[in-house]
């Protein structure tokens, strides 16, 4: 088993929705390919054998079609990911503040009740009918 190291896991986050994107059309296609099997065969060495290349012929105005090989290093580094692990945890630079919120929001809420009782309560004894108690 090989991990990922986090400097490819973000290159691969990077990479594949550019690979979605590519699949709309044939035209860049084959660059995208060249780009992206000479990046995975160093970065991901073991992926580029499991992608197979169809023959493939081009005129002067139709470019090859290149892109059910990006669907399949698509498919194949997502499996890739799935069986090996990524190396230490991916969000560590994110601070979570929730709970923190949402503690100062309950003592916000409860000094505010306080406040609307201590207000009442002021209101009563400042009435006229507050010798009726």
């Amino acid at each position: 088993m090989v991990i990922i190291t986090k400097d490819v896991y973000e290159e691969i986050k990077n990479d594949i929705p550019k690979i979605e994107d590519q699949m709309s059309s044939r035209n860049g296609s084959r660059r995208l390919w060249k780009k992206f099997s000479s990046k995975n065969s160093v970065l991901l060495p073991e992926v580029n054998s499991h992608v197979r290349v169809s023959g493939k012929i081009s005129t002067e105005k139709i470019e090859a079609d290149f892109r059910p090989e990006l669907e399949q290093l698509k498919e194949v580094i997502l499996a890739y990911m799935i069986v090996n692990p990524v190396e230490g945890p991916l969000n560590d630079e994110i601070k979570n503040e929730g709970k923190e919120i949402l503690n100062q929001s309950e003592i916000s809420s409860s000094d505010n009740i306080i406040n609307e009782k201590i207000e009442e309560s002021k209101v009563y004894i400042r009435s006229e009918e507050s010798n009726k108690k």
